[in-house]
């Protein structure tokens, strides 16, 4: 973050960076389920929870923007 802000915004070189280690990118693969997968965990759930999985997968909730809707 720090060496961005010298790089790209300050437009400044720095030159020893001693002992600080350059962080990657981490590369995650999201997971995707197919639709008979979904079904099957869905009917598994009772009618509260089954609601709440429901509006998650159907609406791309987040699982707290899911607890703070209210009716």
């Amino acid at each position: 973050m720090l060496l961005f802000l010298y790089r790209r915004i300050l437009r400044r070189h720095i030159d020893d960076l001693g002992e600080a280690i350059l962080v990657r990118k981490a590369t995650r693969i999201p997971v995707v389920r197919i639709r008979n997968e979904v079904k099957a965990v869905l009917r598994n759930l009772s009618n509260n929870k089954c609601v709440t999985a429901s509006l998650m997968y159907g609406d791309g909730l987040r699982l707290r923007e899911c607890q703070r809707l209210r009716v």
